[in-house]
Protein backbone atom coordinates (compact mmCIF):
# COMPACT_ATOMS: atom_id res chain seq x y z
CA UNK A 1 0.00 0.00 0.00
CA UNK A 2 1.01 3.60 0.20
CA UNK A 3 1.97 3.32 -3.68
CA UNK A 4 5.26 1.30 -3.00
CA UNK A 5 3.64 -2.03 -3.61
CA UNK A 6 5.40 -4.03 -6.67
CA UNK A 7 2.80 -5.31 -9.45
CA UNK A 8 2.16 -9.66 -8.35
CA UNK A 9 2.90 -11.85 -11.21
CA UNK A 10 0.29 -12.34 -13.71
CA UNK A 11 -1.65 -9.07 -12.45
CA UNK A 12 -3.70 -7.31 -14.97
CA UNK A 13 -1.43 -4.82 -16.61
CA UNK A 14 -3.64 -0.94 -17.30
CA UNK A 15 -3.51 0.77 -20.50
CA UNK A 16 -3.68 5.04 -20.49
CA UNK A 17 -3.70 6.91 -17.46
CA UNK A 18 -4.58 3.91 -15.23
CA UNK A 19 -1.76 2.21 -16.60
CA UNK A 20 0.40 5.19 -15.67
CA UNK A 21 -0.86 5.50 -12.47
CA UNK A 22 -0.11 1.39 -11.82
CA UNK A 23 3.43 1.84 -12.68
CA UNK A 24 3.75 4.65 -10.12
CA UNK A 25 2.51 2.53 -7.78
CA UNK A 26 5.54 0.05 -8.38
CA UNK A 27 8.18 -0.53 -5.33
CA UNK A 28 10.63 0.18 -8.49
CA UNK A 29 12.45 3.34 -8.53
CA UNK A 30 13.19 2.98 -12.47
CA UNK A 31 9.51 1.80 -13.33
CA UNK A 32 8.59 5.20 -11.44
CA UNK A 33 11.14 7.52 -13.16
CA UNK A 34 9.66 5.79 -16.81
CA UNK A 35 6.15 6.78 -15.94
CA UNK A 36 6.66 9.89 -15.90
CA UNK A 37 7.74 10.27 -19.21
CA UNK A 38 4.84 8.53 -20.26
CA UNK A 39 2.43 10.50 -17.83
CA UNK A 40 2.58 13.66 -19.99
CA UNK A 41 1.28 12.15 -22.87
CA UNK A 42 -1.85 13.17 -21.14
CA UNK A 43 -1.97 17.11 -20.26
CA UNK A 44 -3.74 17.60 -17.39
CA UNK A 45 -4.10 13.98 -15.69
CA UNK A 46 -0.40 13.07 -16.29
CA UNK A 47 0.61 16.48 -15.65
CA UNK A 48 -0.47 15.96 -12.25
CA UNK A 49 0.73 12.70 -11.58
CA UNK A 50 4.14 14.57 -12.30
CA UNK A 51 3.77 16.74 -9.97
CA UNK A 52 2.56 14.85 -6.89
CA UNK A 53 5.64 12.89 -7.59
CA UNK A 54 7.72 16.05 -6.70
CA UNK A 55 6.71 14.37 -3.23
CA UNK A 56 8.04 10.55 -3.92
CA UNK A 57 10.25 8.94 -1.26
CA UNK A 58 12.61 8.39 -3.82
CA UNK A 59 15.51 11.46 -4.92
CA UNK A 60 15.75 10.37 -8.13
CA UNK A 61 11.79 10.10 -8.86
CA UNK A 62 11.68 13.54 -7.31
CA UNK A 63 14.48 14.65 -9.53
CA UNK A 64 12.75 13.22 -12.55
CA UNK A 65 9.48 14.91 -12.17
CA UNK A 66 11.56 18.20 -11.54
CA UNK A 67 13.47 18.02 -14.70
CA UNK A 68 10.31 16.89 -16.67
CA UNK A 69 8.19 19.90 -15.61
CA UNK A 70 11.18 22.84 -15.97
CA UNK A 71 11.37 21.51 -19.12
CA UNK A 72 7.59 21.02 -20.07
CA UNK A 73 7.10 25.28 -21.19
CA UNK A 74 10.09 24.64 -23.26
CA UNK A 75 8.97 21.96 -25.58
CA UNK A 76 6.42 23.38 -28.16
CA UNK A 77 3.28 20.78 -28.47
CA UNK A 78 4.21 18.46 -25.64
CA UNK A 79 1.44 18.84 -23.71
CA UNK A 80 -0.99 18.14 -26.62
CA UNK A 81 -2.94 14.55 -26.36
CA UNK A 82 -1.91 13.49 -29.17
CA UNK A 83 1.63 13.19 -28.41
CA UNK A 84 3.23 10.31 -28.75
CA UNK A 85 5.89 8.21 -26.59
CA UNK A 86 8.16 8.51 -29.72
CA UNK A 87 8.13 12.14 -29.76
CA UNK A 88 8.26 12.65 -25.99
CA UNK A 89 11.61 10.41 -26.03
CA UNK A 90 12.40 12.76 -28.79
CA UNK A 91 12.23 15.85 -26.74
CA UNK A 92 12.66 14.44 -23.36
CA UNK A 93 16.02 11.94 -23.73
CA UNK A 94 16.68 9.25 -20.87
CA UNK A 95 18.98 11.68 -19.65
CA UNK A 96 21.96 8.95 -19.92
CA UNK A 97 24.64 10.24 -22.09
CA UNK A 98 25.64 7.76 -24.55
CA UNK A 99 29.45 8.27 -23.75
CA UNK A 100 29.20 8.06 -20.43
CA UNK A 101 31.72 5.58 -18.47
CA UNK A 102 31.22 3.92 -14.99
CA UNK A 103 34.03 6.43 -13.82
CA UNK A 104 32.23 9.00 -15.39
CA UNK A 105 29.23 7.88 -13.65
CA UNK A 106 30.76 7.88 -10.45
CA UNK A 107 32.49 11.04 -10.39
CA UNK A 108 29.31 12.90 -11.33
CA UNK A 109 27.47 11.47 -8.51
CA UNK A 110 30.45 12.00 -5.83
CA UNK A 111 30.24 15.51 -7.37
CA UNK A 112 26.57 15.79 -6.38
CA UNK A 113 27.19 14.67 -2.96
CA UNK A 114 30.08 17.04 -2.61
CA UNK A 115 28.23 19.77 -4.43
CA UNK A 116 25.16 19.51 -1.91
CA UNK A 117 27.47 19.77 0.84
CA UNK A 118 29.31 22.92 -0.49
CA UNK A 119 26.11 24.46 -0.86
CA UNK A 120 24.37 23.47 2.26
CA UNK A 121 25.59 26.40 4.73
CA UNK A 122 24.83 29.05 2.22
CA UNK A 123 21.47 27.64 0.25
CA UNK A 124 18.71 25.15 -0.14
CA UNK A 125 19.28 25.05 -3.78
CA UNK A 126 18.26 21.90 -5.83
CA UNK A 127 21.13 19.78 -6.56
CA UNK A 128 20.58 16.83 -9.46
CA UNK A 129 22.53 15.05 -12.26
CA UNK A 130 22.07 14.88 -16.48
CA UNK A 131 19.87 18.23 -16.78
CA UNK A 132 18.93 18.54 -20.38
CA UNK A 133 19.71 22.11 -21.23
CA UNK A 134 18.21 24.00 -24.46
CA UNK A 135 21.36 25.59 -25.82
CA UNK A 136 20.06 25.83 -29.76
CA UNK A 137 16.48 25.53 -31.40
CA UNK A 138 15.56 21.15 -30.99
CA UNK A 139 19.21 20.77 -29.13
CA UNK A 140 20.11 20.09 -25.87
CA UNK A 141 23.21 19.96 -23.67
CA UNK A 142 23.34 17.03 -20.94
CA UNK A 143 24.91 19.38 -17.83
CA UNK A 144 26.19 16.38 -15.74
CA UNK A 145 25.48 18.27 -12.15
CA UNK A 146 23.78 21.31 -11.77
CA UNK A 147 22.16 23.48 -9.00
CA UNK A 148 19.15 25.64 -9.23
CA UNK A 149 17.97 28.51 -7.39
CA UNK A 150 14.49 29.61 -7.03
CA UNK A 151 16.31 33.28 -8.90
CA UNK A 152 16.80 31.00 -12.08
CA UNK A 153 20.56 31.12 -11.52
CA UNK A 154 22.04 27.84 -12.50
CA UNK A 155 25.62 26.29 -12.06
CA UNK A 156 26.41 23.84 -14.16
CA UNK A 157 29.59 21.27 -13.40
CA UNK A 158 30.89 19.38 -16.06
CA UNK A 159 32.65 16.21 -15.89
CA UNK A 160 35.67 15.72 -18.51
CA UNK A 161 37.18 12.27 -18.45
CA UNK A 162 37.62 11.15 -22.40
CA UNK A 163 39.63 13.31 -24.16
CA UNK A 164 38.46 16.68 -25.04
CA UNK A 165 40.33 19.41 -26.89
CA UNK A 166 40.07 23.58 -25.73
CA UNK A 167 38.28 24.36 -28.08
CA UNK A 168 35.49 22.03 -27.14
CA UNK A 169 35.84 22.94 -23.93
CA UNK A 170 35.33 26.78 -24.68
CA UNK A 171 32.23 25.62 -27.22
CA UNK A 172 30.18 23.67 -24.95
CA UNK A 173 30.85 26.40 -22.00
CA UNK A 174 29.88 29.09 -24.60
CA UNK A 175 26.57 27.39 -25.60
CA UNK A 176 25.36 26.68 -21.62
CA UNK A 177 26.43 30.42 -20.86
CA UNK A 178 24.14 31.90 -23.84
CA UNK A 179 21.57 29.79 -22.20
CA UNK A 180 21.99 31.71 -18.90
CA UNK A 181 23.84 28.36 -17.37
CA UNK A 182 27.98 29.40 -15.16
CA UNK A 183 30.06 26.56 -16.00
CA UNK A 184 32.66 24.71 -13.89
CA UNK A 185 35.06 22.22 -15.54
CA UNK A 186 36.46 19.19 -13.60
CA UNK A 187 39.11 17.74 -15.55
CA UNK A 188 40.20 14.09 -14.96
CA UNK A 189 42.22 11.37 -16.32
CA UNK A 190 42.80 11.94 -20.53
CA UNK A 191 40.99 15.30 -20.23
CA UNK A 192 43.61 16.20 -17.29
CA UNK A 193 46.02 18.18 -19.91
CA UNK A 194 47.87 21.02 -19.49
CA UNK A 195 46.29 22.77 -22.35
CA UNK A 196 42.61 22.13 -21.23
CA UNK A 197 44.58 23.46 -17.55
CA UNK A 198 45.67 26.37 -19.46
CA UNK A 199 42.38 26.80 -20.95
CA UNK A 200 40.59 26.89 -17.53
CA UNK A 201 43.15 29.43 -16.06
CA UNK A 202 42.01 31.73 -18.63
CA UNK A 203 38.12 30.95 -18.89
CA UNK A 204 38.11 30.91 -14.89
CA UNK A 205 41.40 31.23 -13.35
CA UNK A 206 41.19 28.02 -11.80
CA UNK A 207 41.27 25.07 -12.65
CA UNK A 208 39.29 22.02 -11.10
CA UNK A 209 40.83 18.37 -11.22
CA UNK A 210 39.13 14.96 -10.35
CA UNK A 211 41.36 12.48 -8.74
CA UNK A 212 40.09 9.42 -9.96
CA UNK A 213 43.13 7.15 -8.78
CA UNK A 214 41.53 6.50 -5.97
CA UNK A 215 38.17 5.58 -7.53
CA UNK A 216 38.22 1.83 -7.73
CA UNK A 217 35.74 0.32 -10.13
CA UNK A 218 34.26 -2.42 -8.13
CA UNK A 219 30.29 -3.28 -7.53
CA UNK A 220 30.29 -1.66 -3.98
CA UNK A 221 29.98 1.94 -5.07
CA UNK A 222 29.32 3.22 -1.50
CA UNK A 223 33.79 2.73 -1.12
CA UNK A 224 34.24 4.53 -4.38
CA UNK A 225 36.39 7.36 -3.89
CA UNK A 226 36.85 10.65 -5.69
CA UNK A 227 39.10 13.50 -4.58
CA UNK A 228 38.43 16.98 -5.68
CA UNK A 229 41.64 19.20 -6.35
CA UNK A 230 41.83 23.02 -7.57
CA UNK A 231 44.57 24.60 -9.11
CA UNK A 232 44.99 28.36 -9.14
CA UNK A 233 46.95 30.55 -12.06
CA UNK A 234 48.88 32.05 -9.83
CA UNK A 235 50.31 28.80 -7.74
CA UNK A 236 50.45 27.03 -11.02
CA UNK A 237 52.67 29.80 -12.80
CA UNK A 238 54.76 30.39 -9.02
CA UNK A 239 55.01 26.73 -8.88
CA UNK A 240 56.30 26.51 -12.71
CA UNK A 241 58.56 29.52 -12.24
CA UNK A 242 60.14 27.38 -9.25
CA UNK A 243 60.50 24.17 -11.18
CA UNK A 244 62.70 26.07 -13.88
CA UNK A 245 64.82 27.50 -11.35
CA UNK A 246 65.52 24.74 -10.00
CA UNK A 247 66.53 22.75 -13.46
CA UNK A 248 68.47 26.10 -14.12
CA UNK A 249 70.20 25.52 -10.86
CA UNK A 250 70.88 21.99 -11.45
CA UNK A 251 72.24 22.47 -14.56
CA UNK A 252 74.62 25.18 -14.34
CA UNK A 253 75.94 25.12 -10.45
CA UNK A 254 77.66 22.65 -8.72
CA UNK A 255 76.32 22.19 -5.35
CA UNK A 256 77.92 18.98 -3.92
CA UNK A 257 75.12 17.42 -2.40
CA UNK A 258 72.70 19.59 -2.45
CA UNK A 259 71.22 18.54 -5.57
CA UNK A 260 70.08 15.74 -4.04
CA UNK A 261 67.88 18.36 -1.73
CA UNK A 262 66.95 20.31 -4.93
CA UNK A 263 65.99 16.82 -6.38
CA UNK A 264 63.75 16.54 -3.93
CA UNK A 265 61.63 19.67 -3.68
CA UNK A 266 61.72 19.50 -6.94
CA UNK A 267 59.75 16.26 -7.29
CA UNK A 268 57.83 17.92 -4.32
CA UNK A 269 56.37 20.97 -6.96
CA UNK A 270 56.11 18.50 -9.92
CA UNK A 271 53.64 16.64 -7.65
CA UNK A 272 51.63 19.70 -6.59
CA UNK A 273 51.58 20.76 -9.81
CA UNK A 274 49.90 17.45 -10.94
CA UNK A 275 47.53 16.77 -8.02
CA UNK A 276 46.46 20.21 -7.19
CA UNK A 277 45.38 21.81 -3.61
CA UNK A 278 42.19 20.59 -2.31
CA UNK A 279 39.21 22.32 -3.07
CA UNK A 280 37.83 25.21 -0.40
CA UNK A 281 35.09 27.67 -0.76
CA UNK A 282 33.47 26.32 -4.08
CA UNK A 283 30.43 27.15 -2.72
CA UNK A 284 30.66 30.39 -1.24
CA UNK A 285 32.56 31.41 -4.87
CA UNK A 286 29.30 29.97 -6.38
CA UNK A 287 26.79 32.12 -3.89
CA UNK A 288 28.74 34.71 -4.38
CA UNK A 289 29.07 34.56 -8.15
CA UNK A 290 24.93 33.52 -8.17
CA UNK A 291 24.50 37.21 -6.41
CA UNK A 292 26.34 39.18 -9.30
CA UNK A 293 23.98 37.27 -11.72
CA UNK A 294 20.69 37.41 -9.91
CA UNK A 295 21.26 41.23 -9.78
CA UNK A 296 22.28 41.68 -13.39
CA UNK A 297 19.25 39.69 -14.40
CA UNK A 298 16.80 41.67 -11.72
CA UNK A 299 18.48 44.96 -11.09
CA UNK A 300 16.53 45.71 -8.65
CA UNK A 301 15.53 43.23 -5.28
CA UNK A 302 15.39 43.84 -1.66
CA UNK A 303 16.49 41.83 1.05
CA UNK A 304 13.17 39.85 1.56
CA UNK A 305 13.23 39.21 -2.08
CA UNK A 306 17.47 37.77 -2.20
CA UNK A 307 16.86 35.08 1.05
CA UNK A 308 14.10 33.79 -1.12
CA UNK A 309 15.60 33.56 -4.10
CA UNK A 310 18.58 32.41 -2.90
CA UNK A 311 17.40 30.51 -0.05
CA UNK A 312 19.62 32.07 2.79
CA UNK A 313 19.94 30.13 5.85
CA UNK A 314 22.35 32.73 7.04
CA UNK A 315 25.16 30.55 8.15
CA UNK A 316 28.50 31.96 7.52
CA UNK A 317 26.59 35.32 6.04
CA UNK A 318 25.60 37.84 8.69
CA UNK A 319 23.83 40.17 6.03
CA UNK A 320 23.89 40.77 2.87
CA UNK A 321 25.15 44.00 3.15
CA UNK A 322 29.03 42.62 3.77
CA UNK A 323 28.58 40.51 0.43
CA UNK A 324 27.80 43.16 -1.25
CA UNK A 325 29.71 45.34 0.09
CA UNK A 326 32.62 42.71 -0.86
CA UNK A 327 31.87 43.31 -4.36
CA UNK A 328 32.12 46.97 -4.09
CA UNK A 329 35.73 46.93 -2.34
CA UNK A 330 36.91 44.63 -5.27
CA UNK A 331 39.22 47.77 -6.65
CA UNK A 332 40.83 48.49 -3.30
CA UNK A 333 42.48 51.63 -5.11
CA UNK A 334 39.36 53.29 -6.08
CA UNK A 335 35.81 52.86 -4.46
CA UNK A 336 33.73 52.12 -6.97
CA UNK A 337 30.15 51.09 -6.23
CA UNK A 338 28.69 48.43 -7.98
CA UNK A 339 25.32 47.93 -6.13
CA UNK A 340 24.25 50.62 -3.74
CA UNK A 341 21.28 50.68 -1.35
CA UNK A 342 18.38 52.92 -2.30
CA UNK A 343 16.20 55.01 0.38
CA UNK A 344 13.65 52.68 -0.59
CA UNK A 345 15.48 49.72 0.78
CA UNK A 346 16.49 48.06 -2.54
CA UNK A 347 19.63 47.17 -3.74
CA UNK A 348 20.17 48.02 -7.21
CA UNK A 349 23.14 47.73 -9.38
CA UNK A 350 24.65 50.86 -10.36
CA UNK A 351 27.77 50.20 -12.16
CA UNK A 352 28.10 47.21 -14.74
CA UNK A 353 31.38 47.23 -15.21
CA UNK A 354 32.40 47.00 -11.75
CA UNK A 355 29.77 44.18 -11.06
CA UNK A 356 31.68 42.34 -14.03
CA UNK A 357 35.12 42.53 -12.39
CA UNK A 358 33.45 41.30 -9.09
CA UNK A 359 34.06 37.95 -9.25
CA UNK A 360 35.70 34.77 -7.16
CA UNK A 361 36.89 31.88 -9.73
CA UNK A 362 34.20 32.43 -12.54
CA UNK A 363 34.45 34.29 -15.79
CA UNK A 364 34.37 37.95 -15.51
CA UNK A 365 31.75 38.07 -18.24
CA UNK A 366 28.22 38.51 -17.33
CA UNK A 367 25.12 36.62 -19.05
CA UNK A 368 24.53 38.09 -22.35
CA UNK A 369 20.79 38.49 -23.64
CA UNK A 370 19.65 35.44 -24.55
CA UNK A 371 20.82 33.83 -20.99
CA UNK A 372 19.34 36.92 -19.00
CA UNK A 373 15.76 35.82 -20.92
CA UNK A 374 16.92 32.28 -19.96
CA UNK A 375 17.18 32.63 -16.22
CA UNK A 376 14.02 34.75 -16.12
CA UNK A 377 12.19 32.22 -17.61
CA UNK A 378 13.36 29.36 -15.12
CA UNK A 379 12.25 31.39 -12.16
CA UNK A 380 9.20 31.71 -13.60
CA UNK A 381 9.09 28.03 -14.23
CA UNK A 382 10.54 27.28 -10.80
CA UNK A 383 7.77 29.88 -8.85
CA UNK A 384 4.94 27.69 -11.54
CA UNK A 385 6.05 24.27 -10.20
CA UNK A 386 6.39 25.31 -6.60
CA UNK A 387 2.80 26.93 -6.39
CA UNK A 388 1.48 23.76 -8.13
CA UNK A 389 2.70 21.64 -5.72
CA UNK A 390 1.74 23.56 -3.01
CA UNK A 391 -2.18 23.88 -4.81
CA UNK A 392 -2.07 19.97 -4.70
CA UNK A 393 -0.35 19.26 -1.25
CA UNK A 394 -3.49 21.54 0.02
CA UNK A 395 -6.44 19.50 -1.20
CA UNK A 396 -4.95 16.35 -0.14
Amino acid sequence: MGGQTPNPIGSLVLGGIDGVQQQLASSSEETRCAALFKALQYPDQGKTLVIKALHDSAWQVRWTAYRLLMRLEEVDGISKADANEAKYRQHYPDFRRSESTEVHSLAKNHLKSYLEEELGQYSGAIVGTDFPVSVAPNHDRIADVVAIFPTGYMVALMVATEPMKPQELNYQSTALFNAGVDVIWWLGEKADTLRNRQWSFQYCDWTYILNLSTCPITDNREQSEVEFKELSQYSFNHLTDKVKRINWLLQYMDFGSYPEELMVEKESLQNLLQSGQSTNGLGHSIFIRAIRQTFHTWRRLNNAQLKRGLLIQNKGIRSFGGVLGSLNSHNHHTRVTAIAKMNDGYWQVTDDEQLMNSYLGFPRKLFPPSGVQAMKHRAHTIAKIKAASQGLMAKD
